[in-house]
């Protein structure tokens, strides 16, 4: 759903400008619903990489990676995959006045409030990074994971008490300012600048894997290793061997969870870009004008991805072993051990 309006008033030298948009919407998706799999069977366990040995490793069940999402213990009843409506809402009042001064001076003077919500899911069923667990950990918005006892004893997940992970910023005041001024008597030479804040979206793909955690469904990411197979002499593990069972009701834990796509910020933050310009146009004659200007552009916050699961340098080992000193971020050589969810 969206509203717009814009209205123009022209008053003796000034023209006023005034209007709002409003929109509420939501976005759904399902993402986890590979149930079959993904396999990569490389030929190399029965051969060399062609296609009769392909085959022959496909037959034994010998892969050397492979990806499935699997319904958890919460998945939506009666729907394939998982299944998650996310809610947004945006509201930008705005004003612009351009006041012509006189003959040879004009100002654009003008204030827009940019405000857009941190989405929620429509039943809290999503997570996000808990930055104050230094073994990393999640924080939930859904109550039932506490009644359910899915929370367990706080140690990888813990109640959010909240339906999204931070408070929209309200902070977001974008105004624009600009100028035309002739500094001579003729009409021949023009200084013009301009200064503004335009604020940007944070939606979409980057919250996907918000909602897609245990015990809604579980995304697996299984790699080949060699000497986990059963039985003697079997040194590859099959596909017969490599799928968890369904847990319903156990406490969450980093463990069942092998794979971790794009999650929502902890820390949200709306990107928006500075622009400023300045420059002086001058006509030579009627055909030619020589023009001068400097353009400037600054991001911030903009939108990126970080891979906050990837390994880090490693430490002093007698320092990351003295009391105190244990945390990850004191001693990011324990980061291997203990990798943060994404």
């Amino acid at each position: 759903m969206g509203i717009s309006n814009g209205s123009t008033w022209i008053r003796g030298d000034h023209t006023f400008k005034f209007g709002a948009s409003f929109r509420q919407w939501s976005l759904q998706r399902d993402l986890a619903n590979y149930f079959l799999g993904q396999f990569t069977f490389p030929g190399f366990f029965t051969g060399d990489a062609n296609c009769d040995h392909a085959v022959a490793d496909m037959l034994l069940g010998y892969y050397s990676n492979a990806s499935v999402s699997q319904p958890g213990g919460f998945a939506v009843g009666d729907q394939a995959g998982n299944p998650r409506d996310f809610n947004f809402l945006y509201f930008a009042p705005y004003f612009q006045d351009d006041w012509k001064i006189n003959s040879r001076l004009a100002l654009n003077l003008g204030l827009r409030y940019d405000f857009r919500t941190i989405p929620n899911e429509t039943n809290d069923r999503m997570g996000w990074r808990d930055l104050t667990n230094p073994q990393g950990g999640m924080l939930v918005a859904d109550q039932t994971l506490v009644d359910s006892g899915i929370v367990g004893d706080q140690s990888y997940y813990r109640f959010a008490n909240r339906p999204n992970s931070h408070d929209a910023s309200r902070r977001v005041l974008a105004p624009r300012f600009g100028f035309a001024f002739r500094p001579f008597n003729d009409e021949k030479t023009v200084v013009r600048g301009g200064f503004g804040i335009f604020f940007d979206l944070a939606e979409g793909r980057e919250i996907d894997g918000a909602s897609d955690i245990n015990p809604y469904v579980s995304r697996g990411l299984y790699q080949q290793t060699v000497g986990g197979g059963k039985g003697p002499g079997n040194t590859l593990r099959s596909t017969n061997e490599m799928f968890p069972p369904i847990r319903v009701g156990d406490p969450a834990d980093p463990a069942f969870n092998t794979f971790l796509a794009e999650s929502m910020s902890p820390e949200p933050r709306n990107p928006y870009v500075t622009q400023w310009t300045f420059g002086i146009q001058r006509a030579l004659d009627q055909t030619t004008k020589i023009d001068f200007s400097y353009v400037g552009t600054k991001g911030t916050h903009l939108l990126m991805r970080r891979n906050i699961g990837q390994a880090l340098q490693m430490q002093d080992p007698a320092f990351c072993g003295t009391p105190g000193n244990e945390g990850l971020r004191d001693c990011p050589r324990l980061a291997r051990n203990h990798p943060q969810t994404s």
